[in-house]
């Protein structure tokens, strides 16, 4: 999920925030294709399938791109999101 170029979101109260499975450091050395791209700052590391540092009824929504095709397990992805 490293964003070069930030998703655009309209509502300008929607308070955005970004995670990945890592963070700048370790994506730049997993990636280092990117490493003269400016990446968005990563406000939650955490397992994408499990989500497991995002607390519940904290969030209005979640936009996952480009990314159930990479889960091990769909099912259990979805149901937890």
């Amino acid at each position: 999920m490293h964003y070069i170029f930030p998703l655009l979101v309209r509502n300008k109260d929607a308070v955005v925030k970004y995670g990945d499975r890592m963070g700048e450091k370790e994506l730049r050395s997993q990636y280092p294709e990117l490493n003269d791209k400016p990446l968005v700052p990563v406000d939650y590391i955490a397992d994408g399938e499990l989500l497991e540092t995002i607390t519940d009824n904290n969030h209005d929504f979640v936009i996952a791109n480009h990314f159930i095709e990479h889960c091990q397990n769909t099912i259990l992805t979805i149901k937890i999101c």
